[in-house]
């Protein structure tokens, strides 16, 4: 009984944070809007940073709980669900990007096979690796930074008061983040340990889906409205990046990670996913793709299931 109610407070924290980093990702779209911030970077880099605050959230948290195999299947879940589940729904509805911009997101999903790489050759990924990824991101940045440059701001024409409120509003919808992903960790955690089920799986499945919530508000959305489909792809593209320089850089440098088969095969889907995304964002492929796509996620949790079975059979 005890296990059950872990299981559904977990539940519950990791809901409640993806709800309150919607709400830190609309203060954001009103500070991009004050700020006269370009559409395609508003949502390749500003609006990527905010929907992976749930995954920051956890990755800080795995800290003080011990559970880096938690985060570290979190993080390359939450890619796997963005480039197959959710590029899929935008494949499938046919909306179509400019090419232009299309090439230029697909060049930065090579991160994640540089990251599968590393995995496939060593046991354990520590600190080095994680200053290594810290730094791809702070590149990252900057290229897209000049890539998608920002629109020229009149400051004279700001309202300097609406901006404050959205930034304070933004800062506590974080922390609040933060904090219900602190209590979730640890709750998933004791699940993990008392049952035995393995963490990287916990965190690849369950936990991934639930902190792309906000990922998957966005793609929605786009579905719904027409104008907004590069954000969104924006957004896919660039939260995964994020999670797999930046948070998990973060993450290594807090809490190493053993390699197991379990991790190796998130490293593989992780790329796998990665280099399906680039083709279709590069050739500019419709339904027949996202099907393809969404294959390739149902062997995801396949995969993963079959290696929980396997530590369960031990």
């Amino acid at each position: 009984m005890q296990l059950f109610l872990l299981f559904f407070l977990g539940i519950i924290c990791v809901a409640l944070a993806a709800k309150l980093a919607e709400k830190a990702l609309e203060f954001a779209s009103k500070l991009c809007k004050l700020l006269d911030i370009k559409q395609s970077i508003f949502g390749f880099v500003f609006i990527s940073i905010t929907t992976s605050l749930p995954e920051l959230s956890i990755a800080i948290s795995s800290f003080s709980a011990n559970t880096g195999e938690l985060s570290y299947g979190n993080l390359l879940g939450a890619v796997v669900v963005n480039l197959t589940l959710l590029l899929g729904l935008v494949l499938w509805k046919g909306i179509s990007i400019e090419r232009k911009v299309a090439e230029e997101f697909s060049k930065y999903l090579f991160f994640p096979i540089i990251v599968a790489m590393f995995v496939f050759f060593f046991s354990r990924l520590s600190w080095p690796f994680g200053i290594f990824l810290v730094l791809m991101y702070f590149v990252y940045a900057n290229y897209a930074r000049e890539t998608y440059p920002l629109l020229k701001v009149r400051l004279g024409f700001l309202r300097i008061f609406e901006i404050s409120a959205n930034l304070l509003w933004f800062i506590l919808s974080f922390v609040a983040v933060a904090f219900l992903c602190n209590i979730a960790v640890n709750c998933f955690s004791e699940v993990a340990k008392a049952t035995g089920i393995m963490q990287s799986f916990i965190g690849s499945t369950l936990i991934a889906i639930e902190t792309s919530l906000p990922e998957i508000f966005i793609t929605l959305s786009a579905l719904r409205k027409s104008g907004v489909a590069e954000i969104s792809v924006g957004d896919l593209v660039g939260s995964s990046i994020v999670n797999v320089t930046l948070i998990l850089g973060i993450l290594l440098l807090i809490s190493p990670i053993t390699i197991g088969a379990m991790e190796t095969a998130l490293a593989f889907f992780a790329a796998l996913s990665s280099y399906l995304a680039s083709l279709a964002l590069e050739r500019n492929y419709g339904k027949d793709f996202a099907l393809l796509l969404w294959f390739v996620f149902a062997c995801f949790l396949a995969t993963l299931t079959y290696f929980q079975f396997l530590d369960f059979a031990k």
